[in-house]
């Protein structure tokens, strides 16, 4: 989901399983098909990303949504979004940003 710019792993994987708990804002949307923010993304790998690595790891989570297979409506919507890459740029969380909260109640509201 996240794309090929984030260094993937089962071990990585099972570490925010084990953690994800604390951290609600960023581990445990991993799943959900939202981008990490810049600030995220640095505090997970940790470093801190410049603009043409941060824009790098964006262009390939979009890239990886693009060829995500829909298996129903919902991930038809997912696969569809177009983020704004400033606005994940700027903000400490995504939760924080509009447009990811409009895609979660858009989500939520499905039957």
């Amino acid at each position: 989901d996240q794309g090929a710019a984030l260094p993937y792993t089962k071990g990585f994987h099972l570490i925010c399983q084990l953690v994800a708990a604390m951290n609600p804002d960023d581990l445990d949307a991993m799943d959900e098909s939202v981008p990490f923010t810049k600030a995220t993304l640095d505090n997970l790998l940790g470093i801190v990303h410049n603009d043409e690595s941060y824009r790098y790891y964006f262009d390939q989570f979009i890239r990886a949504q693009q060829m995500r297979k829909c298996e129903g409506p919902a991930d038809q919507i997912k696969k569809n979004v177009q983020w704004n890459y400033n606005d994940f740029l700027r903000a400490p969380v995504a939760n924080q940003i509009p447009q990811v909260q409009q895609l979660k109640q858009q989500l939520a509201s499905m039957p």
